[in-house]
Formats: structure tokens, C-alpha cells, sequence
């Protein structure tokens, strides 16, 4: 789908990832070699979670070994901050690779703030 908005859309796609530790990074990222101006991960804030979310340092290398520009943030304001910096222009962020990360970036977007760990 992202493949195909960019052949009728040219904003950059910049990837807001976080997930989870059982999640396979590589897989998951090496499609949008490419495709991806950038991508920034963050921790999943997931208080009681059965699995330990990915660090973002390992899922920035991660993202390097598949061919992508990464860089590690501390949390979502964090990364759409560093995400501005990518284009002078319009972006398209797509925020992936975990519900519990789509989960806590709606409940921010709705004021709700969750824990952390």
C-alpha cells in the first residue's frame, strides 16, 4: 500500500516503529528499503506486557541493516520532532509495528497519556 501511494503521492515516508521483543525486526522493516526516507523507532510503553517491547537502539540497527536511515528516540514527541527535520516539505509518517505503540499514540492524541514501564 505505502509502495503505492508513493507512485501517486511524493511526500517522503518517514516509519514512527516500535514492538515488541518477539516481533522479527528485520522481516519487518527490510520491504520498506527503498521505500522509506527514514525511520525512527521508540520503546512501547506496555506496563505489565508478557514480553519486553524492542529497545530502539536495537531496532534502529536493525533498520541500518536493512538499508534504511535510522535513529533511536526516547518517546513519540521525541520522533515527530526529529521527524520534521528529515524534508522541508509535507511527509507522510506511518506510526507501525505494534498495536500497543498505536494504542498509546491514539490515547496521547485523545489526551490520555498511558504509563510506561
Amino acid at each position: 500500500t505505502m509502495a503505492d501511494l508513493e507512485e501517486r503521492s511524493p511526500p517522503p515516508l518517514v516509519l514512527i516503529v516500535g514492538m515488541m521483543g518477539q516481533k522479527d525486526a528485520a522481516g519487518f522493516l527490510q520491504p520498506f528499503a527503498g521505500l522509506a526516507r527514514y525511520v525512527i523507532t521508540v520503546p512501547v510503553p506496555v506496563p505489565g506486557a508478557h514480553q519486553p517491547p524492542q529497545l530502539p537502539d536495537d531496532l534502529a540497527k536493525a533498520a541500518r541493516d536493512a538499508g534504511l536511515d535510522a535513529t533511536a528516540a526516547p518517546d513519540i514527541a521525541a520522533a515527530l520532532a526529529i521527524s520534521q527535520s528529515v524534508d522541508d516539505g509535507p511527509l507522510r509518517i506511518l506510526i507501525c509495528g505494534s498495536l500497543y505503540l498505536a494504542g498509546h499514540v491514539l490515547a496521547l492524541q485523545d489526551g490520555h497519556e498511558t504509563q510506561s514501564n
